[in-house]
């Protein structure tokens, strides 16, 4: 049972990297490698990592550093307790292995992070019949844990996150192959600064309700878009859209959707029909977002 178990958790760990490495975070660290305690800690073993991300968030003056914890068990396995221990495991890793100075040499040899503050708690249920997430989201919302949780941030994300960013990153990865590098990711700008446009998908902006894409010299953007499929929901969407000049700068806008169907259309259908009487010369097309039935597509890449 154990190997079995280990075994599990060696390909989800090896699809997740492949999957962070399909949305452009480098990969600095080797999987197989811990991160042992300085000579003057106490902590008699290594802080053990999964993997090690770097990547240039375009909302941040940093280079964020990311250590991802991935975890593969059966749903009767995944208990309240369970997801603490695993919670104060990566926890304690964010909290103390990047100020260690062998952390520099087997993870961060580069440098090229200057903040690593951020960890990944991937928990991948291997019996998705039996996954429940709304218990899995009570477990998480649960969490009580007398640590320093403000000066890190932990990411706890179950099947329906990891299966919603292998989608994007499936379908973005096909987007690339038409377009290029001529395709980038759109960052809007949240500051006094514009967010630009990145090849890079940052962590938080994976979890919005919309993620923007435009291709340069081509006049056309994507959104990838997790909302509710309701007017008020799109009339919220192309407002924003409007607010950063996508409208105004693209003649045709694809918006990729999660699940559509006959039970959508006739709202798009609505959406579509409010943009033509208002006289928009933007084309707006729905699609549908390519399907993850499982995270095989990632082991070959």
């Amino acid at each position: 049972m154990a190997e079995d178990a280990n075994r599990k958790g060696n390909r989800a760990t090896e699809r997740l990297v492949s999957l962070f490495e399909g949305l452009d975070w480098t990969l600095k660290g080797r999987t197989d490698v811990d991160a042992q305690p300085d000579d003057e800690d106490d902590r008699s073993q290594g802080y053990g990592i999964d993997s090690y991300f770097a990547y240039d968030d375009p909302h941040s003056p940093h280079v964020q550093g990311v250590i991802l914890e991935s975890k593969a068990r059966a749903w009767s396995g995944i208990t309240p307790q369970k997801v603490e221990d695993f919670f104060k495991q990566i926890l304690t890793t964010v909290e103390n292995a990047p100020d260690t100075k062998k952390f520099g040499k087997t993870h961060n040899f580069s440098e090229e992070a200057d903040v690593t503050n951020t960890g990944i708690l991937a928990i991948w249920c291997s019996d998705e019949d039996e996954y429940d997430h709304t218990k899995f989201r009570e477990y998480v919302r649960s969490l009580d844990v007398p640590n320093k949780w403000d000066l890190a941030n932990i990411w706890v994300i179950g099947n329906r996150e990891i299966r919603r960013i292998s989608r994007l990153e499936k379908q973005y990865h096909r987007l690339k192959q038409q377009h290029g590098e001529d395709l980038k990711i759109f960052y809007p700008d949240f500051s006094e600064q514009d967010g630009g446009r990145s090849d890079i998908i940052s962590f938080d902006y994976l979890l919005s309700r919309y993620v923007y894409a435009t291709v340069e010299n081509e006049n056309k953007a994507y959104v990838f878009y997790f909302d509710d499929m309701d007017i008020k929901s799109l009339d919220f969407m192309y407002m924003s859209l409007r607010k950063y000049q996508i409208v105004s700068n693209n003649d045709e806008i694809e918006v990729y959707v999660p699940d559509r169907g006959y039970e959508t259309e006739p709202v798009e259908q609505e959406f579509k029909t409010k943009l033509e009487e208002s006289g928009s010369d933007t084309e707006i097309l729905f699609r549908s977002l390519d399907t993850a039935s499982n995270l095989s597509h990632l082991d070959n890449r």
